[in-house]
């Protein structure tokens, strides 16, 4: 892990890279079965099954190479995440305007595997 990230959450991050960290917390409650809370850099927020199943499209050594950008309702407001495929990874990027914050992380292809069993540990195979 890189000096350079001192957040709280990164040290136990399901991913942490010089620009930054991504984690699956938890199943996100009062949502569809199969939805997750994650964190990207320190921006928490949910994610629906539809939303993950486009993302997990774009992560691994098989993706399709591709962006997406998708608009996410929170209780504090709206944010946006775009996701960018791209050879060395997919890249996260979160703009959450109400609470003045943005953040982004590279996850490498690599790391396909470990985030969907993540996922899937969160929801106990709910999807």
């Amino acid at each position: 892990m890189s000096d350079t990230i001192t957040a709280p959450f990164a040290s136990t991050a399901l991913y942490a890279g010089p620009e930054g960290y991504f984690d699956v917390i938890d199943a996100l409650p009062d949502a569809p079965a199969g939805s997750v809370i994650v964190n990207v850099s320190g921006i928490l927020f949910g994610l629906h099954p539809q939303d993950i199943a486009l993302l997990l499209n774009l992560l691994g050594p098989d993706a399709e190479h591709g962006q997406v950008t998708l608009l996410l309702k929170d209780p504090d407001g709206q944010l946006w995440l775009t996701a960018t495929s791209g050879p060395d990874g997919l890249d996260l990027a979160v703009s959450f305007p109400a609470c003045g914050s943005n953040a982004r992380v590279l996850v490498p292809h690599k790391q396909a595997d470990a985030v969907r069993a993540a996922i899937e540990e969160a929801t106990c195979g709910e999807r």
